[in-house]
């Protein structure tokens, strides 16, 4: 991986950067691209399996309004130099009730990625302004995805994604070059959910008004977004007062949705806001708002009182199980990534599901039987701070990468992954009585 000397000017302006849009094919009337592909119904297949008793009551009667594919190289159509491979589908549910992510490749696995309860991903999905990544949740799919087999081919115009960089070196061969022998698969026949934290925040909240009444024009920021959310539900110290207002915490907690009037509850959430802001300080590109995971840490143990702050700070790889401690506990966990200092977001992880998969393997020609197959997975429950948008569960997978840049200290670390991505972390304890 080369190595990029950035300064601290130009992460802060790239930080924000727009994306490009990501192409998709619509998979209707399409022929499969080749063996590899996981035919769409046998997908669904999949995907009614996953969302077994424990679970499917969450998403019960929901209609597939589209399906559309995630191509390997970005691409919506054919590239005109060679193929291009089917990676993912998207299940798209009526009246924009949310999406799933879904294999489309066998050598990934029948694996189901994501399942949200609101937005849906289709062939305009795009950056939408500099205040919100909703490109995110996608592309780590994405990235995911291509890293789970290196058999699928990575092309040129990947290593130009504005998102995650693949890196190849010039000397790599453009072709895909299979194995000797046939790929062995890996074919998921059940799937069972053996423990869960139940969803904790209720709140759906975003950057804009009223969160945002004392600070504009800037955005709140979803740093700030993402603290008031778990400070809310937290509802601790009691009572919190800000500028003689007592925030009222335990009704906060109940709203999803906060109105934009002249109520104790829009008053509330903006001072809160300022708060966050006056006592971290706020780096602006534009109307965005950047507060640093480092004061948000500080901010939870010297103004809110919580205990046993911790701010993961590995500069290798994105503790999960810190994550999945923190939610045992019955507290919703603060989470902030980067993706090649182009866009940094932070936002809630606020519920876990634990997934058994069993199944077999098989040769992907033949159908020969090659042995038994069993896995362990968790699926994180996240609150993008999106006012609702891709709220709900990613695999936590996703989010197990590689860390290069140290962005509180603006340090480089040397990272033996492929990916340049940074992540933090905050976990706490609240003091009963």
């Amino acid at each position: 991986m080369k190595t990029k000397n950035v300064t601290l000017i130009m992460l802060c302006m790239l930080l924000f950067a727009c994306d490009k849009q990501v192409a998709y094919n619509d998979i209707s009337n399409k022929k499969n691209n080749g063996s590899y592909v996981i035919p769409v119904n046998q997908a669904i297949d999949y995907l009614d399996a996953f969302l077994d008793a424990d679970t499917k009551s969450e998403y019960s009667d929901r209609q597939i309004a589209n399906i559309v594919t995630v191509m390997a190289d970005g691409t919506m159509e054919m590239t005109k130099s060679g193929e291009s491979y089917p990676l993912l589908y998207i299940i798209n549910y009526t009246d924009n009730e949310g999406y799933a992510i879904i294999s489309a490749d066998k050598r990934i696995g029948n694996d189901v990625f994501a399942i949200t309860e609101s937005g849906n991903i289709n062939e305009n999905y795009s950056c939408y302004d500099t205040l919100n990544s909703e490109k995110l949740p996608l592309e780590l799919v994405r990235r995911y995805a291509i890293n789970a087999s290196s058999t699928i081919p990575i092309r040129d115009s990947l290593v130009d994604d504005n998102y995650f960089t693949f890196p190849r070196n010039d000397d790599d061969p453009p072709e895909f070059t299979v194995p000797d022998g046939e790929w062995v698969i890996t074919v998921w026949d059940r799937v069972e959910t053996v423990n869960a934290v139940p969803v904790m925040l209720k709140t759906k909240w975003n950057q804009n008004a009223p969160f945002n009444n004392l600070c504009r024009p800037y955005a709140a920021g979803c740093t700030a977004v993402a603290m008031m959310q778990i400070m809310t539900y937290n509802a601790y110290p009691s009572p919190f007062i800000i500028e003689d207002v007592t925030i009222p915490f335990e009704e906060l907690r109940e709203m999803k949705y906060v109105l934009n009037d002249s109520s104790i509850y829009a008053k509330a959430v903006a001072l809160i806001v300022k708060s966050i802001r006056d006592y971290c300080g706020v780096t602006h590109l534009g109307t965005s708002s950047l507060i640093w995971p480092k004061h948000a840490a500080k901010y939870f143990k010297n103004v809110m009182g919580y205990s046993n702050v911790q701010r993961y700070a590995d500069p290798k790889r994105c503790d999960v199980n810190m994550i999945i401690d923190c939610l045992m506990k019955g507290y919703p966990v603060f989470v902030a990534a980067k993706a090649n200092g182009f866009h940094a977001h932070s936002w809630v992880v606020d519920g876990l599901i634990y997934k058994n998969y069993y199944g077999h393997k098989e040769g992907e020609e033949s159908g020969d039987y090659k042995g038994e197959a069993y896995k362990s997975e968790a699926y994180f429950h996240c609150n993008w701070g999106w006012g609702g948008k891709d709220d709900g569960y990613f695999k936590a997978g996703i989010f197990d990468i590689d860390i290069s840049y140290d962005f509180d200290y603006m340090t480089k670390s040397e990272s033996d992954g492929d990916y340049d991505s940074y992540y933090r972390i905050i976990t706490y304890e609240v003091q009963e009585g």
